[in-house]
């Protein structure tokens, strides 16, 4: 819940780079309604050939959105996210459950907190 709310409140170029396959990262985004926040900034790690907690991922899309790996700030859910974040040289950010420890110095457990987050990271 807020993930479009908070998707359209951000300025920044955004993508989604995630293990899963490409088919199914469509099918998910359009099935939610978020596509037009990506278009076709989606990057899987099976067109690289490479998986979390290698940076690959994070560091290809990067490159492809044409911003550094340091100015990236990396919304992840799971550990090998959070390390894959870190290899990058990337700020990462940690969505939890209520009750779940954070993985990561920043963490949030309902997107209408996302924004002010990013606007902290980028104001430091």
């Amino acid at each position: 819940p807020g993930v479009a709310n908070a998707l359209g409140r951000l300025r920044q170029p955004m993508c989604i780079a995630s293990g899963g396959p490409m088919s199914k990262i469509e099918m998910i985004v359009d099935a939610v309604g978020l596509r037009p926040f990506f278009d076709l900034r989606l990057f899987s790690s099976y067109d690289l050939n490479s998986w979390k907690p290698s940076p690959d991922l994070f560091v290809h899309a990067a490159r492809e959105l044409g911003v550094p790996p340091k100015d990236c700030i990396v919304v992840e859910d799971s550990e090998v996210g959070i390390a894959a974040a870190n290899a990058a040289g990337m700020t990462p950010v940690h969505f939890c459950e209520h009750g779940v420890a954070p993985l990561a110095e920043l963490s949030f457990s309902n997107y209408g907190a996302l924004p002010a987050i990013i606007d902290t990271i980028q104001s430091a």
